[in-house]
């Protein structure tokens, strides 16, 4: 259903810019300028706010790929680290005012009177 990207559009945001920054790191061999480097740590420097999780994702995958591919290697560190220094003062700002708490609730709307029937109840009717 489009409703769904509808009410998401923070992850439609953040797929996009996941995309556009590999698209932007690996599309050229030869090396990057200056201004593509900081350009790129800028667009990542606005995800912590945006879409924790899609950052996650993205340094996940960049360390990888710095791991595995050589030609791109030193590009992609230098994209690492020049994004930390937006990403990191974010992140803790975020820790700082945050519960710190992770939440775990497996049924949603029922989880105030959560039982093995309730739950397979509510996804019964969820299919």
């Amino acid at each position: 259903n489009i409703n769904t990207y509808l009410n998401q559009r923070h992850l439609v945001f953040g797929l996009s810019a996941f995309l556009l920054i590999l698209y932007s790191i690996f599309s050229q061999k030869e090396k990057l300028s200056n201004k593509s480097l900081i350009f790129i740590a800028l667009l990542i420097g606005i995800l912590p706010f945006w879409h924790l999780q899609i950052l996650l994702a993205l340094y996940v995958f960049l360390a990888v790929a710095a791991f595995l591919l050589k030609d791109f290697r030193n590009r992609i560190i230098k994209v690492i680290f020049l994004s930390l220094v937006l990403v990191l003062p974010q992140v803790l700002l975020i820790k700082i005012n945050s519960a710190n708490q992770i939440l775990f609730t497996p049924g949603f709307t029922i989880a105030d009177n959560l039982s093995v029937q309730s739950f397979l109840s509510f996804w019964i009717w969820n299919f």
